[in-house]
Formats: C-alpha cells, structure tokens, sequence
C-alpha cells in the first residue's frame, strides 16, 4: 500500500526539466525509460520511506539508477514529500533550499 505522495512545484518542474532533456538530447526512448525508472522509485520510496539515508535535518534521499538523479523527499504526516529530483552532480545547498 504504501503512504501517498506530494509533489512540490520545484520538484514537477525538475522531472518535467528532466524528461525533456533527455528527450531532446538523447531521444524519446531514453526519456521513457527515465520516466519509468523515476516512478519505480517513487513507489519504492511510498512503499518503504524510512529506508533510504537521511541525508540533513529531516530530507531522504533516493537514487533512481542508473541516471544518477536523486529523489530528495520528506515524510510529513505520514505523506511522503517529494522536494527535489536533481542529477547526483548538483550541490546538495540546491536540495537544502527547497
């Protein structure tokens, strides 16, 4: 079953960002396939949120492989926050400010 999950705006914009690019750099296929492996993720972190690593104050971390994005969430009242989903290379000071 898992808990429910919310997505911020940052965080629909970053997927949003993300499938495009890889859309548009890459191809369609590729972006389908992160799309897919994102919502895996997703449903791994609502099934299991205390899991994955807390990385600073209440913030989790998810890694969606083999893209090396991160899922940064929170669970706040038994829903799971989804913050940020950013590539591994980006500072973690992007994922603290949201």
């Amino acid at each position: 079953m898992g808990f429910p999950v919310r997505f911020t705006e940052e965080a629909e914009k970053d997927l949003a960002d993300t499938a495009t690019w890889f859309a548009d750099e890459v191809g369609l296929e590729l972006a389908d396939r992160f799309i897919d492996l994102m919502e895996s993720t997703i449903q791994k972190v609502a099934e299991t949120p205390e899991h994955y690593a807390v990385v600073y104050k209440d913030y989790r971390q998810c890694v969606i492989r083999p893209f090396s994005h991160i899922v940064t969430y929170r669970i706040q009242s038994q829903v799971v926050e989804i913050l940020a989903i950013t590539h591994g290379s980006r500072d973690l000071q992007v994922r603290k400010q949201r």
